[in-house]
This record gives structure tokens, C-alpha cells and sequence, in this order.
């Protein structure tokens, strides 16, 4: 081996430790600054009169590219640098190959040369191949960091949503089942408002342990966002799924999580919605979509429990219902007073008029009835009745008593308390009671008032009230007349069947007060006994 071979050797035992050098591993600026010291140190080859000129001119020459390939490395990119390096790198050796050839025959200058030239492309090379491993170990930390949620170190958003995109594409092809659990801590926001960020932070971590534990091997867990979770489960059934989710439930509500954020640590639970490929939803979005308003439902039915997607579906109608219920109780309930209100107002008017009202009322009631009336007719009927004249609150005292015959102007003034009961009741609860009231008055040939209907243009409610008023009046004693016997008034109700009253409704009248006479003649009778 020559003294040349055996001097690159010893050389390149070195070279590791060179290279990895913390003033070579500052990057290009470094080798800049090499190639200026060893300029500054060959600069007394350049004075005239040395005999070391053309040695000094040499080694520079080697020296510049160095500094300019590193430099336009830096900027440019490893690869063109390089070559650039490479070229120039010859270009000086061909520039002194006459040099060279004048100093071939000692030995000592060609190992020098030989050994300076294999170092300088060694420690180049190793400082190339250096930074390509630092920065591709940058790139690839930089990817996990954007895959990875930084609080508990598990697939974040973007990862998971990635991975949900190939498992749903993976269940379409290979037709194998896939479910998606969407979960949260319940109550997390009182966590942190009471015990701060840190045992939020803390707690958020520990979930994440506990829920992994439970986990398949193929299973995926990752952070949503805030404190929402989803947990892929491919090649599993709809029931395994539930069954699984049920696993994590039980390994959070265990024990106390985060005990080194908090003496004790924390009693958590956590919500769990489950939605399954494809019954629930054939795209990652949809499942996501439908496991977190499954979970939404799991909350609502109390917290601490899992919630399939056909379950969340029953809950829901369920719910539907109940808040109609409610609804419309609360709706009876505001109606019942409105309508406790009118009539306060109809007692402090006048108390025969209340009187009248009830009377009124009820058989009204007992004709709708007779006539098959649903419930919600009959109870609409009852309390028209009930309110049917609450448009004479209005007038004087001395109008409703007065004992002589009504003038045409009184008279065209009573005839408008139809107008003014509706109005009433056009800004209360109370609206759809309005056109029984407005046309409790018509007739069925035409002539009766305010709007003069006849026939079935005339609401059933009002036909019925009108019949029921009519009779009230005519066995109720007045200042101005005496009051007729029940079976005169009945036979006038049926005299008027089909001209001022509907002929059915008459008849309906008819069996209901039958009815009520001969209930009265047997009370009649047992109070005689």
C-alpha cells in the first residue's frame, strides 16, 4: 500500500467526528467560513518573490468552490450545488495540472495534495448526506406533529377524518362492516370553570388512556376537537359496536381519572354516540354526522350511557310528543284562564247573564253531543256557549234591562254584540272560538245578523248555540215578558226547524231536552215523595 493509500485511511478515521462537528453542522455559513481562514492562512503564498506561489495559488483555488458551493447549496438546493461544486472543483485542477506535473516526483507533495482533495470531498459529501438525514427526519417529525394532537398525543382531526375516508372505502369494497363512536366528557365545561385548565388538560389525557386500553388492536382513537373524541371500529357489527362502546363507558366511570392533576382525581363519565356503515350513513361525513347526534340523545336521556343511531331516532320522536303534550297542555292550560277571564268579566257585568251563559253552555254541550260531534267540536261549542254575549259587556246597564220594546236604533246597536265579541277575542288564545261566536245570530234562511249566512255556510257551532240560546230565552223569565213552559219552547224550536234554525240540530235539541224532561219529572216525583 503507498504512503498516499495508507495517509487517506488514517485520514478517514477522522471524518466521522469532523463531520458531525457543531461548527459543520451550522450549515453552509460554516464552510464559508473555513474557505475564508484557509485563504487568510495561503495568503503569503501570493507575495511576490515566494517560492510557494503557484502551491498557494492551488490550494485557494480548491478553497473557493468549497465556499461558493456551500454558499449556492444553501439557496439553491443540494443537487445543484454539487454538481456546481464539482465542476469548479476540476476546473481548478486543470488550471494547475502543470503545477501538479512539476511536483509529481516527491511523494510528500503528491500525498499532501491527495489527502487535502479526498478530505475536502469527504467532509462535503458527509456534510451533504448530514443535512439530507436532519432535514429528512424535520419532515417527517413536522408530519407527525400535523397528525397529532399535541394535549394527548393521539390522531387529530385531519388524521382521523384521513383515516375514516380509507376505513369506509376499505368496508364499500371489501362490504365488511365499520362504526364510528363520537364521545365527550359530560360536564366538562363545569371542570374546567371549577378546578381550571390544567385538570381539564389532565382529565382530556386520562380519557384518552382509558378509552385506549379497551380498544382492538385494528381500532382507532383520536381527538375531534375540544373535548370530543371518535373511536373508528372497522370489520365489527352494529351490536359488537354497541358492546364496545359500552366497554369505554365502564373504563372511564370506574374509577377516578387524573389523580396526579388532583387530590382524588375526578369522577368523570363520558357520552357515547355510535353510528354504523351503511345502515347510518354510507360517507365518513354522514357517520360522524349521525354518531354525534347520537350522542347528543345520550345526553339528553341522562348522561353516563351509549346511544345507537335507531335509538337517538326513538328518543327523538318520543321527545316530539312529550314537548307536544306539554304543549298543548300548556296551551289548555292558557286557554282555561282566558276563558276564566272573559267570564269574570261576564259575572261582574251582569250576573243573569252568566247565568244565561252556563245554561247556554251546557246545552249547547249535550247537542253536540246528540250529534256526534268530536271532542275537541264539542268542547269548542261548550265554550262558545260560555262566551257567546261576551260582546255586551259593553253596553249601558240600562240598555240590557229595559223593560219596554227596543227602538230600531237600540235595536241595531244590540245586533252589533257579535262584531264586538269577536273583536275581543282577536288578540287572545282563544281565535278559533270567533266564528262560532260571530254567527251565533244567523239564520238558516238568510235573515238573521251580522253577515246574514244561511244554510251550512253557517258553522255548525253557531247553528247549535243558536238553538241552545233560543230555548234559554224563551223559559227564562224578563221585565218585559214571563218565561214559556219547556214544552212550549220545544215545540216553537221545532216550528222553526229549517227557517230560522238548522232542521238536524233541531232534532238533536229535541232528544236532548226529551232527555232532560223526563229527568226532571222524576226528580220532580222523588221530591214529592
Amino acid at each position: 500500500m503507498t504512503n498516499r493509500h495508507m495517509a487517506f485511511h488514517k485520514t478517514t478515521g477522522h471524518l466521522q467526528h469532523v463531520r458531525d462537528s457543531k461548527l459543520l453542522q451550522k450549515g453552509p455559513f460554516a464552510w464559508i467560513l473555513i474557505a475564508l481562514l484557509m485563504g487568510l492562512i495561503l495568503a503569503p503564498a501570493f507575495f511576490p518573490g515566494k517560492s510557494i506561489t503557484s502551491l498557494g495559488a492551488a490550494l485557494t483555488l480548491n478553497c473557493i468552490p468549497i465556499g461558493l458551493g456551500a454558499l449556492l447549496r444553501a439557496r439553491k438546493g443540494a443537487l445543484f450545488a454539487a454538481f456546481l461544486f464539482s465542476g469548479m472543483q476540476i476546473a481548478a485542477n486543470y488550471h494547475i495540472s502543470g503545477f501538479m506535473w512539476q511536483w509529481q516526483q516527491d511523494q510528500r507533495i503528491n500525498w499532501v495534495f491527495s489527502s487535502l482533495a479526498w478530505l475536502i470531498f469527504a467532509l462535503v459529501a458527509g456534510q451533504f448526506r448530514h443535512i439530507a438525514n436532519r432535514l429528512k427526519i424535520a419532515r417527517a417529525e413536522l408530519e407527525k406533529q400535523s397528525l397529532t394532537d399535541g394535549l394527548t398525543g393521539l390522531p387529530n382531526h385531519r388524521d382521523l377524518l384521513e383515516r375514516l375516508s380509507k376505513e369506509v372505502e376499505r368496508a364499500r369494497r371489501f362490504e365488511r362492516g365499520l362504526s364510528v363512536v363520537f364521545f365527550d366528557a359530560d360536564h366538562f365545561k363545569r371542570i374546567n370553570d371549577t378546578q381550571g385548565h390544567a385538570v381539564g388538560d389532565a382529565v382530556l389525557r386520562a380519557l384518552g388512556e382509558r378509552v385506549g386500553r379497551v380498544l382492538q388492536g385494528g381500532d382507532t382513537l383520536g381527538r375531534y376537537g375540544g373535548e370530543e373524541f371518535v373511536v373508528l371500529l372497522p370489520e365489527i357489527e352494529p351490536a359488537q359496536a354497541y358492546e364496545a362502546a359500552e366497554r369505554m363507558r365502564v373504563a372511564v366511570a370506574a374509577t377516578p381519572i387524573a389523580p396526579n392533576a388532583i387530590e382524588g382525581g375526578i369522577h368523570a363519565t363520558i357520552s357515547l354516540g355510535i353510528a354504523s356503515y351503511p345502515d347510518d350513513g354510507t360517507t365518513g361525513n354522514d357517520l360522524l354526522v349521525k354518531a354525534d347526534e347520537a350522542m347528543y340523545w345520550a345526553k339528553k336521556r341522562g348522561r353516563n350511557q351509549s346511544c345507537t343511531v335507531a335509538q337517538a331516532a326513538q328518543a327523538q320522536e318520543q321527545a316530539a310528543q312529550e314537548e307536544s303534550l306539554q304543549a298543548h297542555h300548556s296551551q289548555q292550560v292558557n286557554r282555561k284562564g282566558m276563558i276564566a277571564s272573559f267570564f269574570t268579566s261576564i259575572e261582574m257585568r251582569d250576573s243573569s247573564m252568566s247565568d244565561h251563559a252556563r245554561q247556554v253552555s251546557d246545552l249547547a254541550r249535550d247537542i253536540a253531543l246528540q250529534m256526534n260531534m268530536d271532542e275537541a267540536g264539542i268542547t269548542q261549542v261548550s265554550q262558545a256557549g260560555l262566551l257567546h254575549d261576551i260582546g255586551l259587556i259593553g253596553f249601558s246597564e240600562a240598555l240590557l234591562r229595559k223593560a219596554e220594546p227596543l227602538t230600531a236604533s237600540e235595536w241595531a246597536t244590540i245586533q252589533q254584540h257579535p262584531i264586538f265579541g269577536a273583536q275581543i277575542l282577536a288578540d287572545s288564545c282563544l281565535i278559533d272560538l270567533i266564528p262560532a261566536i260571530r254567527h251565533h245570530h244567523e239564520s238558516w234562511n238568510g235573515r238573521g245578523y251580522p253577515d246574514r249566512l244561511a244554510g251550512e255556510a253557517i258553522p255548525l257551532a253557531s247553528r247549535i248555540i243558536a238553538i241552545a240560546e233560543a230555548y234559554c230565552h224563551m223559559i227564562t223569565d224578563y221585565p218585559y215578558q214571563k218565561g214559556r213552559s219547556h214544552a212550549d219552547a220545544l215545540e216553537e224550536l221545532q216550528r222553526c226547524a229549517g227557517t230560522q234554525f238548522d232542521a238536524l240540530a233541531v232534532c238533536a235539541a229535541t232528544i236532548v231536552l226529551m232527555h232532560h224532561l223526563k229527568e226532571r219529572t222524576i226528580q220532580e216525583g222523588v221530591a214529592a215523595h
